[in-house]
């Protein structure tokens, strides 16, 4: 009983205070349960040795009631016989005295005999309740047993997560974030540049020297210009 009302402490408890409380409750549940099934097997040898005596004590029972009720039959049969003359009358009615004096006794302890096969037959019954109480106490906590298991494990999960949230910066996760979209946005500003003097570069000498030099019709301008001015 004592470890009846440890397990209902154990399984009636939240997942968390337990986990709190107890070193390891799940291996303890795990114990208990295997303690209750130890004494379920004991409790059911008990169970088949009562079973085993009440069976013998009603049997004994029947069997003295049918001897009993054999001899009272004999000792009608036996007196029938001696009125009949297939027996002298006295040993008739000696046989017919003695077949009723021991049904007689027998009858005697009938009640006795009823009695014990009664009162094993309740020892039995009693048992048997308790074994049956025991089986469903047992799948119980095994289901409980089951729940509890996978509310450690989401516990455990839990705050697994929670320790990792905990130790994270989001700060400076914002920080290294600003950082990286700055050089991000440096490095495509220097390519753009880069892209831009790769497009001037690709100018041609002679596009260059037609730029400097000056057209044909400027030319003959200031060719025209010179001889007013006579210049050679």
């Amino acid at each position: 009983m004592q470890l009846l009302r440890r397990m209902s402490r154990i399984f009636k408890a939240e997942a968390h205070a337990v986990v709190e409380k107890l070193e390891d409750p799940v291996k303890m549940s795990e114990q208990g349960i295997r303690d209750l099934k130890n004494d379920l097997v004991e409790t059911k040898k008990g169970l088949a040795e009562v079973k085993a005596i009440e069976i013998q004590a009603s049997r004994r029972y029947e069997e003295q009631k049918r001897t009993a009720q054999d001899y009272v039959k004999k000792a009608e049969t036996v007196l029938v016989h001696g009125e009949q003359g297939a027996i002298p009358k006295a040993k008739a009615k000696e046989l017919h005295q003695k077949a009723l004096s021991e049904a007689q006794r027998i009858a005697s302890i009938l009640p006795r005999l009823e009695a014990d096969a009664e009162t094993h037959k309740t020892a039995a019954s009693k048992l048997q309740a308790n074994v049956s109480e025991l089986e469903q106490t047992i799948q119980t906590f095994e289901n409980e047993l089951i729940t509890l298991k996978a509310r450690a494990k989401t516990a455990k999960a839990t705050e697994k997560i929670n320790k990792q949230l905990a130790g994270t910066d989001p700060s400076g996760t914002i920080a290294m974030l600003e950082r990286m979209k700055a050089k991000v946005e440096s490095e495509e500003a220097h390519a753009l540049a880069l892209g831009e003097m790769a497009e001037a570069g690709t100018v041609t000498l002679d596009e260059e020297l037609a730029k400097a030099l000056p057209s044909e019709a400027e030319s003959a301008d200031v060719d025209d210009l010179k001889k007013l001015l006579d210049m050679k």
